[in-house]
């Protein structure tokens, strides 16, 4: 579900701030210069007077501040008495995000059917926000009786506006071809129409088709391109493959150093296969300063979470008493695990571990699809 905001989507307030601050000098006005100074405390102050005497406009604004805990504390209550009175007026961005708290629950009693109505009212005029919220709800059939080609043409209504999450959504659905013909091109044109804007998630998917061409032409550029756009927004997964494309030297030049530090950021939201690609590196000295009891670190994060590849790689280091304590029983133990969860070769390395041969490190995990 989305909140039409200021920060946070196509709001009907942001589309007014160009024009509210070239107008003549009011007491709204000189809120709204306020609030794009960043001086939100005086922008409430400014507009609460406005809203009190049937603004529809300042009382929208006054429950957003409220609801995101900008110029004054955090609260829904106070969030939903302005949203309703703004609504009560038929102000778009109102109706949609008091829907939303009757959809959470937050300062409201929780009804999907209330969302619904609310969410209704505003799509009903065309706002972008609304009809790709009353989509989601026609998608998992709350407040609304299921209905998947209904939500498809309130995701296009809304995607064609230039809404980014529903842009996103509608190629998911084609994507994985939920309740709609499987159609990888169409997935990545919405894909691509959100990722341009901005929107993480599409910009995360569009570069794993353009690496593996699917859906696109492949281009691996694009693909690292779109990589890093979403790795900069803080995506784990993104990180990763940024990491692992600048390892191989896969639409970028090969550079392991500016590889280290996207897998760390990886690592650090707990994602498995970068910490297994971390800790190989530490194990070879690649992009970082070798060290086996980092890499036996980073390697245990990762079988901590049942991660198939990194069980394997620290059963060898076991096997060695590399970075850890030798303990062959464990090593054992671990590849048979790993063998279990389908990784064959570490059935052929137990069966060499046990002749006593030499047997080196998985590479990299692969970037997931």
């Amino acid at each position: 579900m989305q909140r039409s905001s200021l920060r946070r989507g196509p709001a009907l307030a942001g589309f007014l701030l160009p024009i509210v601050l070239g107008a003549c000098a009011s007491p709204a006005h000189d809120g709204w210069v306020a609030f794009r100074d960043g001086d939100f405390a005086a922008a409430v102050g400014t507009w609460q007077p406005v809203a009190e005497s049937g603004d529809s406009e300042a009382q929208y604004m006054l429950g957003l501040m409220h609801d995101e805990g900008r110029g004054v504390p955090k609260d829904a209550y106070e969030a939903a008495k302005w949203y309703r009175m703004a609504a009560d007026q038929g102000h778009l961005g109102a109706l949609n995000n008091l829907g939303l708290l009757h959809y959470e629950g937050r300062g409201v009693e929780r009804s999907f059917d209330e969302a619904a109505r609310l969410y209704g009212a505003a799509a009903d005029r065309g706002f972008a926000p609304a009809q790709c919220n009353l989509g989601v709800l026609h998608l998992l059939g709350q407040g609304v009786e299921r209905d998947i080609p209904r939500a498809i043409e309130l995701l296009e209504a809304s995607g064609r506006q230039g809404h980014s999450k529903a842009q996103t959504l509608l190629a998911t659905l084609h994507d994985g071809g939920l309740g709609t013909d499987q159609d990888r091109r169409e997935a990545a044109r919405w894909y691509q129409k959100a990722a341009d804007q901005g929107h993480a998630a599409a910009q995360q998917r569009l570069a794993a088709m353009y690496l593996t061409g699917d859906g696109v032409e492949r281009d691996p550029a694009r693909s690292f391109e779109y990589s890093q756009k979403a790795a900069e927004q803080g995506l784990a997964g993104a990180q990763f493959q940024t990491g692992w494309m600048l390892c191989q030297g896969l639409g970028t030049q090969r550079d392991p150093v500016a590889a280290a530090p996207w897998f760390k950021r990886a690592a650090d939201q707990g994602l498995p296969e970068a910490q297994t690609a971390l800790g190989l590196l530490y194990l070879r000295g690649e992009g970082v300063v070798q060290n086996d009891r980092q890499g036996a670190r980073f390697l245990q994060l990762a079988v901590a979470q049942g991660y198939a590849l990194a069980k394997f790689n620290l059963a060898l280091l076991y096997a060695r008493g590399q970075g850890v304590v030798q303990n062959r029983p464990e090593a054992e133990r671990l590849l048979r695990e790993a063998a279990a969860a389908g990784l064959s070769i570490a059935e052929q390395r137990a069966e060499q571990l046990e002749r006593g041969e030499n047997v080196s490190f998985a590479p990299l995990p692969m970037p997931r699809g």
